[in-house]
């Protein structure tokens, strides 16, 4: 990972880990109010390159599960393995920050868990990219928790934790 001063500008804003850490936050927020379950670390690694990922992102179907979702748009796993490991440094940072900054923990069992509230932000009205990714990350946070095991979903993906 490059040190925030090599980053290029458009990179370092769109991939800072306070933007990535409130994507992940919402997604593990609704899978626990979903399931009544902490988040598997692992998902955590899915998160950021399913929601930031602009085609992704705006084929998710808003009734049908991930399974279904996936079936029917096969393509939308195109080079997914490749996002996820080129998203996993930006991944770490954002489970970092929310750690130093307490909204994230860790139980006994690797899962992560919300230690508190994130206050809600004004987001510019015009900015509706931000706004689609912060539905779309609650949106994910419902359907992993219903879409089964972390492996089982790794397995959909076609991807291996």
């Amino acid at each position: 990972m490059e040190s925030w001063e090599h980053r290029p500008v458009e990179i370092a804003n769109l991939l800072n880990p306070a933007f990535c850490g409130e994507l992940l936050y919402y997604s593990i927020s609704s899978y626990r109010a979903t399931s009544q379950k902490n988040f598997p670390f692992s998902l955590s690694f899915l998160v950021l390159p399913i929601v930031l990922h602009s085609s992704t992102r705006n084929s998710m179907p808003p009734q049908k599960g991930l399974h279904v979702w996936l079936q029917e748009k096969p393509e939308i796993k195109i080079e997914f393995a490749k996002r996820v490991k080129n998203m996993t440094p930006i991944t770490q940072e954002a489970i970092i920050f929310l750690m130093q900054n307490h909204y994230l923990n860790v139980d006994n069992y690797g899962d992560l868990y919300l230690t508190r509230s994130l206050a809600s932000r004004k987001i510019p009205q015009e900015n509706q990219e931000i706004k689609e990714c912060i539905k779309k990350s609650v949106y994910l946070g419902k359907k992993l928790a219903s879409a089964g095991s972390d492996s089982v979903i790794f397995a959909m993906w076609g991807i291996k934790p």
